[in-house]
């Protein structure tokens, strides 16, 4: 992997690694959780993450931010074991396309981003946003487990959770 991106990249690895170590410690019926009106569910959060770090990642293949035409099963978030098997999955072809880059140069690489409405974004912010972006839904998870009493993975104790 190109030495530029080893450090968004291992942010991106501990973000979502957060989000993985809870959902690795909940059963399908915690999935079903929501903490108000229109606020889906837990396991939506889930399955949330994993639709944008797919979007996420076919940019960088394509260039292009666009949304999934492939999309993930509808009902995928139900299933704490689906739901584990795609976050493996993810960051394994996030790993081999990064690495099949390694010639690139990450700050010329540069990916459309007029689908979420900023013209272009080099390789190396994209994954860090990428990063960014998976802490938001970290939040978003808080609000759910502290709403709902679920203890947090040792992996969050730099959170101080």
């Amino acid at each position: 992997m190109n030495k530029q991106l080893i450090s968004p990249f291992q942010a991106w690895k501990f973000h979502r690694g957060l989000a993985f170590d809870i959902l690795k410690s909940l059963d399908d019926d915690q999935l079903q959780l929501t903490v108000g009106e229109n606020m889906g569910t837990l396991g939506m959060q889930f399955r949330h993450i994993l639709k944008i770090e797919i979007e996420y990642l076919q940019a960088i293949k394509n260039r292009k931010v666009a949304p999934v035409e492939k999309g993930l099963n509808k009902d995928l978030w139900k299933s704490k074991d689906a739901l584990l098997l795609i976050f493996h999955d993810i960051e394994t072809r996030m790993t081999e396309l990064l690495d099949s880059l390694e010639s690139e140069n990450p700050e010329k690489y540069m990916i459309d981003w007029k689908h979420w409405s900023m013209d272009e974004m080099n390789l190396i912010d994209h994954i860090q946003a990428l990063a960014d972006h998976n802490n938001l839904h970290n939040g978003e998870i808080i609000v759910y487990a502290r709403t709902h009493g679920i203890p947090f993975p040792k992996s969050w104790e730099p959170w101080g959770l």
